[in-house]
């Protein structure tokens, strides 16, 4: 507990008592005495210390919440100080298992999917998450002795992804199975394809509909309202993307969104696929083309540096062409479109041109969606493991007839 006593030094140093009426007080926290977090240099320090102090416990981390942890670390301080003793090894050893006395248990998680409905009867499978119904598919959700609880799920209304974790605590759970769900979203938004405003798929980003008010007053005294509603209005058949996601690789994409033993291709591929799931998101066609640039850099560029030069871009291209073209002249017009795209993607980065076409974008996203698909889907380059493994197989053969 070496690095939670020191995580929790550090955070005592910030904490200052004080009147938060301070025009600096950036965190008050009520109790006695009165803890202050004054100034924005130093409200960065207390989170970054409270996240190593958040850390410093594997089985803390994994099964209590920040909020949690912080309510306690404020006890033991508070406590201390009014004992006015030194905090020692004992005080974090305590704290910690203070916060491990509550027992472990299962949670299952749910959130609402936007922009979906069923086109079969029955909920459906997205590997370790359970995609249902609400009302129809009641039966499915655990049972709880919460009378309150039981009444507001019969009154639960749409497509539900529900997900169990354990946890100590439901703050905790949320939490957790909100990274599942995050993963889950960037993959069924890239398994659909789909890109238009009427036609999303949501799971935290943005999630339900929202309504935007604007008030023009005229100097003549004319007054105009404008109200904008969310568009979604075509649903997306959730079923059947989970079905296409299964029957065309059968176990290869589900293990991305939960579990912790991914190999660096499978990394790199679920980075991609998020800031893909990103792209199809998005309403200005200039940032879904950005989004999809980042989604291609992070899968397939081998770069330490912080700077994407043309070389490193034409690579990626001549990369691109290699996974998606099936002879000679695909390749070539393949690469040859790609340096295209990457013009564009300086163009908009470097000078800030917004001269994309919707059509350019589109096929961007074809092609990013195409060679993420088949990096994962693909048993041979899957099984190299690593983006230098895949680099070296395809200097082997680039442009040339594959065998």
């Amino acid at each position: 507990m070496a690095k939670a006593l020191e995580a929790m030094l550090e955070l005592r140093g910030i904490l200052r008592e004080g009147d938060e009426e301070n025009p600096d007080v950036r965190l008050c926290f009520y109790g006695e005495p009165r803890l202050l977090v004054v100034g924005d240099e130093e409200l960065r320090e207390y989170e970054l210390a409270l996240g190593r102090l958040w850390r410093a416990d594997t089985e803390v981390h994994q099964t209590v919440g920040r909020k949690t942890l912080e309510s306690e670390l404020l006890r033991v301080l508070r406590q201390t100080a009014n004992d006015s003793r030194e905090l020692q090894r004992q005080d974090a050893d305590l704290m910690m298992a203070n916060l491990k006395k509550s027992p472990v248990q299962g949670f299952f998680v749910l959130r609402r999917i936007e922009g979906v409905a069923f086109k079969g009867m029955e909920p459906c499978a997205a590997g370790s998450c359970q995609i249902i119904e609400l009302p129809r598919d009641l039966q499915s959700t655990p049972r709880t002795t919460d009378y309150i609880l039981r009444e507001d799920m019969r009154k639960l209304d749409g497509v539900f992804v529900q997900y169990e974790v354990a946890a100590r605590e439901p703050q905790r759970a949320t939490e957790l199975a909100d990274e599942v769900f995050g993963k889950l979203e960037g993959l069924l938004r890239v398994a659909a394809g789909v890109w238009h405003e009427s036609a999303q798929i949501r799971i935290l980003d943005e999630v339900g509909q929202w309504r935007r008010e604007a008030i023009a007053i005229g100097r003549q005294g004319v007054v105009g309202k404008k109200y904008e509603q969310s568009p979604y209005v075509h649903d997306i058949w959730i079923d059947e993307v989970v079905k296409s996601i299964e029957s065309n690789h059968p176990g290869k994409y589900w293990p991305l969104v939960d579990s912790s033993q991914l190999s660096d291709l499978e990394k790199r591929a679920l980075r991609g696929i998020l800031w893909l799931g990103k792209a199809y998101s998005s309403q200005r066609t200039e940032d879904a083309f950005l989004q999809c640039a980042i989604a291609l850099e992070v899968a397939l560029v081998m770069n330490q540096r912080d700077v994407i030069t043309p070389s490193i871009l034409y690579q990626l291209a001549e990369s691109v062409a290699v996974l998606l073209g099936r002879n000679q002249r695909e390749r070539l017009q393949i690469d040859e479109e790609m340096r295209k795209f990457y013009g564009k993607r300086s163009a908009i980065v470097h000078k800030g041109s917004d001269e994309v076409s919707r059509e350019d974008c589109e096929r961007f996203l074809s092609y990013a969606r195409n060679c993420l698909i088949f990096l994962l889907g693909d048993d041979t380059y899957r099984q190299l493991g690593s983006l230098d493994a895949i680099h070296r197989h395809m200097k082997e053969f680039k442009f040339g007839d594959r065998q």
